[in-house]
């Protein structure tokens, strides 16, 4: 039998286990992360903010939806494309924007958590929403054809790859405008 020697881990992680809990601190080091990597409980944090928004998730679905009926009505293979990136746009901009437009951004750095881990926490989140909707889109735009006989769509691997990848441009670029708006209003 071998050992391996102790890991040393940074002066945020737990110590020992969480009150209450049989786990040990790899657990609680898995939860939490590193200084600067989001845990699984910020992504989850995250993943509930963008939920949580009604009207969000209302367009979000109105867009995949709408896109792919719309593309049955007009009988094109674009539209779908098109809905299912400005659902993923609209995701990023509000997952890159939310807290510094509510004004708890700052509060949230002053808690000890790192800006970066702040930022990284939201990629998983809203890419797992960008994908989820842009499956969903899929299903329609699959469900269509068996009920009106026509032919079936070409697999969901293209609208994932784009949607993704339009999440992510609309998450850098809103989290720019938002930290240099931070930083005018702060010296105004």
């Amino acid at each position: 039998m071998t050992t391996t020697a102790e890991r040393t881990e940074p002066a945020t992680c737990p110590a020992g286990p969480r009150p209450g809990s049989n786990r040990g601190p790899r657990a609680a080091w898995a939860l939490t992360g590193d200084a600067w990597l989001p845990g699984v409980r910020l992504i989850r944090a995250e993943f509930l903010k963008l939920t949580r928004r009604r009207g969000l998730m209302i367009t979000a679905a109105a867009l995949t939806a709408g896109a792919v009926i719309a593309s049955y009505l007009v009988r094109t293979d674009v539209l779908p494309g098109a809905g299912y990136a400005l659902m993923a746009v609209l995701l990023g901009v509000c997952a890159g924007t939310a807290d510094v437009t509510a004004g708890v951004f700052s509060g949230l750095v002053t808690t000890g958590r790192s800006p970066v881990a702040l930022f990284l926490a939201r990629i998983p989140a809203g890419l797992a929403l960008s994908v989820a909707f842009t499956l969903a889109g899929y299903v329609v735009a699959a469900a269509g054809p068996a009920l009106l006989a026509g032919p079936p769509p070409a697999g969901p691997g293209g609208p994932i790859v784009s949607a993704c990848a339009a999440f992510l441009l609309g998450l850098g670029l809103s989290s720019l405008g938002a930290g240099i708006w931070r930083t005018v209003s702060r010296d105004a």
